[in-house]
């Protein structure tokens, strides 16, 4: 709703990730108020940085990376058209490090960086990834997000666009963290369908939040 709806999904281990990373989702929407983020997030504050695929109200569409607990490197789109004109996309995110950090938007790359890339993630073990909100901050989406998927590797663009404007199914795929946001759960957790297990739990929210508005 853009107040305060978001989904927690805590800071278990085996999402404190260090190197390679796909981040995908599916969203309809930006955050409420101009300059905030939301989306897949683990920034956490200044002195305990993460990684985060968001949506940048006015701005665009950001992907960080933390090499240091303190530091963030990061690219961004400047079209804030997909945000804006209410429809569904799809957004991924690709880190390779010390190679390359891109945004793919639809199936095409609109954002990349190859050099200062860093070598490793920085572990912020204290803190946790949300889904719909900026870990460290009062930073909400107002509109819909479906279809979230985190890997510790790095994937193809065409692993999961295929062309249909429909998410694909990523069972073959393994992700590490994969939320249907709805398919079959029950509020108000959220299963994780990947190989992690770990389940989100939708909060200051009501059953009604899981919505058919689907892409």
């Amino acid at each position: 709703d853009g107040v305060d709806d978001y989904v927690d999904l805590g800071n278990p281990a085996n999402l404190q990730l260090t190197g390679a990373m796909t981040l995908s989702y599916w969203f309809k929407g930006q955050p409420t108020t101009t300059g905030h983020y939301a989306g897949i997030d683990k920034l956490g504050n200044a002195s305990n940085r993460g990684a985060a695929l968001d949506l940048r109200k006015g701005t665009g569409i950001y992907f960080f990376i933390a090499p240091t607990s303190s530091s963030l490197a990061e690219i961004h789109t400047t079209d804030t058209t997909p945000l804006t004109d209410g429809n569904w996309h799809h957004v991924m995110a690709v880190y390779i490090p010390s190679t390359s950090m891109k945004i793919y938007l639809d199936g095409s790359e609109v954002a990349s960086k190859t050099s200062g890339v860093p070598s490793a993630q920085y572990n912020a073990g204290s803190s946790p990834w949300s889904i719909g909100k900026r870990s460290a901050h009062s930073n909400f989406m107002n509109g819909n997000i479906d279809e979230v998927s985190i890997f510790s590797s790095a994937l193809n663009v065409s692993d999961l666009w295929d062309g249909s404007t429909k998410p694909t199914d990523l069972t073959s795929l393994s992700p590490l963290g994969w939320y249907r946001m709805g398919d079959g759960d029950t509020f108000p957790t959220l299963t994780d369908n990947g190989s992690g297990g770990n389940n989100g739990t939708m909060t200051n929210m009501v059953s009604g939040d899981i919505v058919t508005d689907v892409p």
